[in-house]
């Protein structure tokens, strides 16, 4: 039994065997790629829904992401997640003001320094990272009049040592 197919048929078809072709030779190609860009479109979208709800603390977990995708991939990497996927999206939501300079510069200095992997042992160097971090953004709200500035920080390393450990297996189990 021969199966007939009309013209508009055999073109849906073949559009959908190219796709799913495509797509499974992206997923073994170029998976650290798009697992860096899932992961960049979701941090973007949601430090843009957290500046638009003028939350006074940083719930997302951009910091970590950073961290790990600067140890990852390297510095240049880093710099693509901090800007695209936190800096313009908390931006364009209206989250700015005379400390961002400053969180910003902090920002790049850590994923400078994460690109170098110092130490071996990832869960220890990332989690030294975070307290640095924690350290200069402590001294960094002080120069803000704000004091839910000062809970921020407290709460980041909360956040951040968690976020830390959950994606760290979960990042370094997918990506090749």
């Amino acid at each position: 039994m021969k199966i007939k197919f009309c013209e508009k048929d055999k073109k849906c078809l073949f559009i959908l065997l190219s796709t799913i072709i495509i797509g499974i030779l992206a997923i073994v190609l170029v998976r650290n790629l798009l697992v860096f860009c899932i992961f960049l479109v979701v941090n973007a979208i949601l430090n843009y829904y957290q500046g638009r709800m003028e939350f006074p603390f940083d719930l997302t977990p951009s910091f970590v992401l950073l961290i790990l995708f600067s140890m990852e991939f390297g510095f240049a990497h880093g710099m693509i997640f901090l800007f695209f996927g936190s800096v313009i999206p908390s931006v364009i939501a209206g989250g700015f003001d005379h400390t961002t300079f400053l969180y910003v510069g902090l920002a790049m200095g850590i994923g400078y320094l994460a690109s170098f992997n110092l130490i071996s042992n990832i869960v220890i160097y990332g989690l030294c990272l975070i307290f640095v971090q924690t350290i200069f953004s402590f001294f960094i709200s002080m120069l803000s009049d704000d004091p839910s500035k000062m809970f921020s920080v407290f709460l980041g390393i909360f956040l951040n040592v968690l976020y830390f450990l959950a994606l760290n297996r979960v990042l370094l189990t997918i990506l090749v």
